[in-house]
């Protein structure tokens, strides 16, 4: 959702998820979900496709555990950075980098994550 001021700049919110497994304290398999819900602009370099982009924002990221039972999850600081390319009206491929830093703090002791997330992926827009 958001709001194009111009041919070559808009303004959006974002929610953005990254899925994958990773072997915790137990030696069990869990599936972590690294998010980012984000405020982030959109620069093009031409009014029209074809057309290459570059893009950013900042908000909120989370770490969760979202199949595991009273699983606690993560808050903390983030931000994302694309380029990307046009290349017909509503279609894009895009690489993306998602930099998370979520933590919580129990008993004084505090649990932080430096997450990084980078994706490539081809888009359908509407606008």
């Amino acid at each position: 959702m958001g709001y194009a001021f111009s041919d070559f700049f808009e303004m959006f919110y974002t929610s953005k998820v990254s899925w994958f497994s990773m072997n915790n304290v137990s030696g069990g398999s869990v599936t972590i979900a690294n998010g980012l819900s984000a405020l982030g602009a959109t620069c093009y370099f031409k009014p029209e496709a074809p057309s290459f982009f570059v893009a950013g924002g900042l908000g909120v990221s989370t770490w969760s555990t979202p199949f595991e039972s009273g699983a606690e999850s993560l808050i903390g600081f983030g931000l994302f950075a694309e380029a990307g390319y046009e290349f017909s009206k509503h279609m894009n491929v895009e690489l993306d980098l998602m930099l998370g830093q979520p933590s919580k703090t129990k008993n004084e002791i505090e649990t932080r994550y430096d997450a990084l997330t980078v994706k490539l992926t081809v888009n359908v827009l509407g606008y």
